[in-house]
């Protein structure tokens, strides 16, 4: 068989995600789509272009990682205020937490 002629994934960066509603993602059987080489199992969530998407297109996944990330940044810029001028801080939130909100 030549194999060549297939689609050709990495294993550790595919995943496939169902989308249904919160009621048809309960009683939804686990399904898994078979590749060539291997299987791969359904998500409950994926990550695509930064935006991060569960079964039921619920963002609360999304929202809570942003977050997190916008703490994380704006704790550590906290402990270089002392070292820096208004401006540079100005640019370091803008740069590091603004643009994520956005």
């Amino acid at each position: 068989m030549d194999e060549s002629k297939y689609f050709k994934s990495n294993d550790t960066k595919t995943n496939i995600i169902y989308l249904a509603s919160p009621h048809c993602v309960k009683t939804q059987k686990s399904l898994a789509l078979q590749m060539v080489v291997s299987s791969i199992t359904p998500n409950g969530s994926v990550k695509n272009l930064g935006d991060i998407c569960d079964q039921s297109i619920n963002i609360n996944e999304h929202v809570t990682s942003v977050c997190r990330a916008a703490y994380y940044h704006l704790k550590n810029i906290h402990c270089l205020k002392t070292f820096l001028t208004h401006e540079a801080l100005v640019t370091l939130v803008d740069a590091f937490v603004t643009s994520r909100i956005n």
